[in-house]
């Protein structure tokens, strides 16, 4: 059933025999109209928006039917995205390595200053050994506010990296099935995108009915659908 709905997916049909129970067959609507998934079919286009990567890797073929966030198609920017994204996690552990340090230098220099302004205080020590060790202590908080600053960069980059890494593979945004491809291994993204896509296991039918009948159809009534080459109608409602 499924190839029928694929390869006539919109194919024109008759429905016919819209009524309730109560309905004579001759009381019947006829329409045209067209059979179509219930997702309607998706052109998978990638996210990497105004830029038309080349496929490096094509991981399904069409009519394959695939579960939600399967990867489909790997871009050839895909490489790059992840050593950038491995380049910002290293930078983030060395910023680590240099904070945990810097706390440390900064807790043994407020304490060097608490020690001098104590000593100064008894008049053991020197005024300028009391401002000096005050330097050396808010030198050491500013340092780690810097660090702070450039891993909160580092963190915003990441998040960002992150994302182009995903968007260089394209995945299935939900079950279904890939209908027909348009970019192969080594060709552009083309304005089509990447694939047709849609979910077969719902199918719906959109009928034309006339004005003159709208008055006759309402919502629950028994429908026969009968399609192209095939004498046994499909039911519904």
């Amino acid at each position: 059933m499924k190839k029928l709905f694929f390869i006539n997916i919109f194919s024109m049909f008759l429905l016919a025999s819209l009524a309730t129970a109560q309905d004579a067959v001759s009381l019947g609507v006829g329409a045209l109209g067209f059979i179509e998934p219930r997702s309607r079919v998706l052109k998978l286009t990638g996210n990497s928006a105004g830029e038309r990567h080349t496929v490096a890797e094509l991981l399904v073929q069409e009519g394959q039917t695939v579960p939600a966030g399967t990867p489909l198609a790997v871009l050839a920017h895909h490489p790059q995205r992840k050593a950038d994204l491995a380049a910002i996690e290293a930078r983030l552990e060395a910023l680590d390595a240099e904070q945990k340090k810097a706390q440390a230098m900064e807790s043994f220099r407020k304490k060097e200053f608490e020690r001098q302004r104590d000593l100064r205080d008894r008049g053991a020590s020197s005024p300028s050994k009391r401002d000096a060790a005050e330097a050396d202590w808010l030198t050491a908080k500013a340092e780690i506010e810097s660090l702070i600053a450039q891993r909160k960069q580092a963190v915003a980059a990441q998040e960002h990296a992150e994302q182009e890494l995903k968007d260089s593979i394209i995945n299935a945004p939900f079950e279904g099935t890939v209908l027909r491809i348009f970019t192969r291994v080594g060709e552009r993204l083309s304005e089509q995108g990447f694939a047709e896509f849609a979910d077969l296991s719902h199918i719906d039918v959109r009928a034309e009915v006339f004005e003159s009948d709208i008055q006759r159809i309402k919502e629950g009534q028994r429908a026969e659908i009968l399609l192209p080459n095939d004498k046994k109608p499909l039911k519904g409602s």
